[in-house]
């Protein structure tokens, strides 16, 4: 059986609410969130995520 993400690859119709992209979305955020507070010439990397 294909998953809801294998789906979303191949380009068929799939279940964008499944936890898989529900979790994907949540650690994309909690990256983007530490990425965007971190000042351009501080010279580190947001490793707060």
């Amino acid at each position: 059986m294909t998953t809801e993400w294998e789906k979303c690859l191949n380009g068929d119709l799939y279940d964008a609410h499944d936890a898989t992209f529900k979790t994907h979305k949540a650690q994309t955020y909690t990256f983007l969130n530490a990425y965007n507070q971190t000042a351009y010439d501080s010279g580190q990397l947001a490793t707060n995520y």
